[in-house]
């Protein structure tokens, strides 16, 4: 079914056109990551995942898309949520495009909420045989990343912000085409178009989250430029750290175990650190908190002791041996460790 927003000619909006341009390219350039079966798109129905939609709509016969399924997640965490549920439900409808709705309840924070997301997002994923998951972050999104890393003494690594992309599961990659976009491109299209969207009342209240209080205040303090030019130079280093993490050797998967070779030769601790994050993405797992992260680094390193030991109990399990490294995935879950063996 045909909107009143799909009637509206791009070239009477140029915020419209300039972005309806930008996902053109993106999707283009990334077609094949992005494989061929369903694509699932997050929608909360704020302005940010709305407009995404409202654009992927218009693409999707002009570029022969796969078909589209938003997702639209209720975290049951304040009064009202069922019914913006709803109208998300029809929102997307009206576009011709079907929405999940998935139950989620989550009051405890914005990491827990983030992690039943996902966790819906996965499940969904593996039930529609999708190839694709799209976000709607922006420009600004990244920004405030960093300032929140920064202050949480995060890595060099963290410092470059969000990735563009990285695995959801082992057939399922995550993509964000609007991360280059600046917030106020996207509310400027928003208004142009008259797109009707929700705005969650808690989003505009310092105290609520950190990331709040990172866009209200921390960030304008700062100014925006700054932080940008850190964002650059932290994105040229990690690419510059994945050059280096391509010459490690790849895992053998021997019958759900994988095998690291060693030695893996002389390269940088932040090096060994993108590589076993790049192991849970291909994985399609969560990755672990940073500190098991950065201990599973050491087991690659040349001073590793044989027979040291890092696992995430039930969930997976490492050791170094004296000439390889043996990772092996397990069913069940409660605690994260790290033991010298």
């Amino acid at each position: 079914m045909k909107t009143e927003h799909d009637s509206a000619e791009p070239s009477d909006f140029p915020a419209l056109a300039a972005l309806l341009g930008h996902l053109d390219r993106e999707l283009s350039a990334a077609r094949e990551q992005l494989g061929s079966g369903p694509w699932l798109i997050g929608f909360s129905h704020g302005p940010d995942s709305t407009l995404l939609l409202s654009l992927l709509a218009r693409l999707r016969v002009r570029c022969r898309l796969p078909e589209l399924i938003a997702v639209h997640v209720d975290h049951r965490a304040r009064v009202g949520s069922e019914l913006e549920a709803d109208r998300a439900v029809a929102f997307a409808n009206q576009l011709g495009i079907a929405c999940r709705l998935l139950v989620r309840p989550s009051r405890a924070s914005e990491t827990d909420a983030r992690r039943q997301r996902f966790a819906g997002f996965r499940e969904l994923a593996h039930e529609t045989g999708a190839s694709a998951l799209l976000l709607a972050h922006h420009r600004n999104d990244d920004l405030e990343t960093v300032v929140l890393r920064l202050l949480r003494g995060t890595g060099p690594l963290g410092l470059s912000g969000i990735p563009k992309s990285r695995r959801l599961t082992e057939s399922c990659v995550l993509y964000r085409p609007m991360l280059g976009v600046r917030k106020a491109d996207i509310d400027r299209a928003v208004a142009e178009l008259g797109l009707p969207h929700l705005v969650d009342p808690t989003n505009l209240e310092p105290s609520h989250t950190p990331r709040n209080r990172v866009r209200s205040r921390v960030l304008p303090a700062l100014g925006e430029d700054a932080v940008a030019k850190l964002l650059d130079q932290a994105k040229a280093f990690r690419a510059a750290v994945g050059r280096e993490a391509a010459r490690l050797p790849k895992p053998e998967d021997r019958d759900g175990t994988l095998r690291i070779p060693l030695p893996v030769g002389d390269v940088s601790p932040w090096a060994r650190e993108l590589f076993w994050n790049r192991v849970f993405d291909a994985l399609g797992r969560p990755r672990p908190p940073r500190h098991l992260v950065l201990d599973l680094a050491a087991l690659l390193g040349p001073g590793c002791r044989t027979g040291r030991i890092v696992e995430s109990l039930g969930y997976w399990r490492a050791r170094r041996y004296r000439d390889e490294v043996v990772f092996e995935t397990l069913d069940r879950g409660c605690r994260a460790v790290s033991s010298q063996g």
